[in-house]
């Protein structure tokens, strides 16, 4: 076994069972077994890795003397909440991975709960529903709903301040164009929005790239800025540029301010007839204006 423990040190991130194996010495059976009782004494735990082969990796001192603590029912229902990180577990699903009776579920959360090992936390999606994660994790933005909301409410007033300076600065750096987009014009980009609001220290909190885009986008979507599509940059943040749109010049409708587009008599109208254009005193006035 200290072969296995020695090779694992090595390994912060764990290996593949297969591959451990075929570092050691021994046969599959062998190595089989001795992870057995190293999982047994708490001393290695199992993972899956992205490529879906099972692997072991050392556990912590910490853990290792955590779980050493625990009833078989309690570390099993700890091992599933502990897989899912910050996003958290309802109940109901706790007791599908886990395999065992809602009874025995029930007593190992609120035996970990009264230990200070997990903890109960809200979504913003769900809020009359628990959720449960351990007791040193931070719920994830997809339960809080990010730097948008305040107390699990959404913060409209500090999105539509964050929404203003950023049509400001879109604006600031926009051309004096009249519509038409200039030879190689340089716009704002998501990276240069969100580099102006970390520097410009007009927020309390610090926001990521991707909320900094949700605004952006929502903008565009109201119809208040253009995006120019940056063909050279498929980066996710930077495939386009935005701008503001330039104020319509209201020159009217020009066939309602031609006199003939509300001449009563508009269809008996011909040159050399009784109502023609070269008699046409209203004609004469509007080409002198």
């Amino acid at each position: 076994m200290d072969q296995i423990t020695e090779l694992l040190a090595e390994h912060a991130k764990g290996l593949p069972i297969p591959k451990l194996t075929d570092s050691l010495n021994m046969d599959l059976e062998q190595v089989m077994m001795h992870l057995n009782s190293l999982v047994k004494e708490h001393r290695v735990e199992l993972l899956t890795f992205p490529n879906g082969q099972t692997g072991v990796k050392l556990m912590e001192l910490e853990e290792s003397e955590k779980q050493q603590n625990m009833q078989q029912h309690e570390r099993v229902v700890y091992q599933v909440i502990r897989q899912v990180g910050n996003k958290g577990i309802w109940l109901k699903d706790i007791r599908q991975k886990s395999n065992l009776h809602l009874q025995m579920v029930n007593q190992a959360v609120k035996s970990l709960e009264k230990s200070g090992i997990i903890k109960t936390v809200k979504s913003i999606k769900q809020p009359t529903k628990k959720l449960y994660m351990l007791a040193e994790f931070e719920p994830g933005a997809e339960l809080t709903g990010g730097s948008w909301y305040q107390d699990n409410q959404l913060d409209e007033t500090f999105i539509e301040t964050i929404n203003t300076q950023i049509l400001r600065y879109i604006t600031n750096k926009s051309s004096k164009d009249d519509g038409i987009l200039p030879k190689n014009a340089r716009y704002p980009t998501i990276t240069d929005i969100h580099k102006y609001l970390d520097d410009s220290n007009i927020l309390a909190v610090s926001l990521s790239p991707m909320e900094v885009k949700e605004l952006v986008d929502r903008l565009w979507a109201e119809g208040l800025v253009n995006r120019i599509h940056l063909v050279e940059n498929d980066d996710n943040w930077d495939s386009f540029m935005y701008r503001t749109i330039p104020e319509p010049v209201d020159v009217g409708n020009a066939f309602v301010s031609n006199p003939c587009g509300i001449c009563p008599v508009f269809s008996f109208c011909k040159p050399g007839g009784p109502v023609s254009p070269e008699s046409c005193v209203y004609m004469t006035e509007f080409i002198k204006w």
